[in-house]
């Protein structure tokens, strides 16, 4: 199986130490291949992979990839930030996509693209953030001003690039922009995650 060559430079490599120092997840690499099975990242290096564990608290995992684009330039390669959280319970109703508003023909191109539709649930909300899922009716009922106001934070407060992807048991939240993104950025995400997953949680319950 082929890998890009990792590149993760000395200085972001030392602020990944600093962030795991301070938050003290675990390394990860030992489940790398099996995460890029669930994430269909086959051809990809994750460096660094960590795994943050917590009492009563889903499991997470921090990374970060190199994502090759080609273009009339050329190859070109950003590097993407992510944090995905794994439950060993279902707590989303149905799964979804979510992202910063773009133009219509990024949005159709992307709906086409996972056999989805934008779900529409009121002004505000629909002008700065765009949500495809196929069960659109079912989506709408979810997004819930809490859910809302979360999605709102995370998908265009906290840094340009920003997508999640939720899942029956995950949640994905990813960031790809040109300059490196800041790991206080990716803590933020985190936290705006484990939000996403108390709402989904407690709106799953009896």
């Amino acid at each position: 199986m082929f890998f890009r060559p990792r590149r993760l430079k000395d200085e972001r490599r030392e602020a990944w130490l600093a962030f795991a120092g301070r938050l003290e997840p675990e390394d990860a690499s030992d489940v790398a291949e099996r995460l890029r099975r669930w994430l269909d990242l086959e051809s990809v290096a994750l460096e660094p992979l960590y795994a943050l564990r917590k009492p009563g608290l889903p499991l997470l995992y921090l990374f970060e990839y190199l994502k090759a684009r080609r273009g009339p330039a050329g190859e070109v390669s950003q590097r993407v930030s992510a944090c995905l959280l794994r439950s060993e319970t279902s707590f989303a109703p149905l799964p979804l996509r979510a992202q910063a508003k773009r133009n219509k023909v990024m949005e159709s191109i992307e709906a086409s693209r996972t056999g989805s539709q934008l779900v529409s649930v009121e002004p505000d909300f629909d002008n700065a953030v765009t949500v495809f899922a196929r069960d659109v009716e079912g989506a709408a009922s979810v997004l819930r001003p809490p859910l809302r106001q979360v999605l709102m934070r995370a998908l265009t407060e906290r840094s340009e690039g920003v997508s999640l992807v939720l899942g029956e048991r995950h949640a994905l939240v990813s960031v790809e922009v040109e300059e490196e993104v800041p790991l206080v950025t990716l803590e933020l995400l985190m936290s705006d995650l484990l939000s996403l997953y108390a709402l989904l949680t407690a709106l799953a319950a009896p």
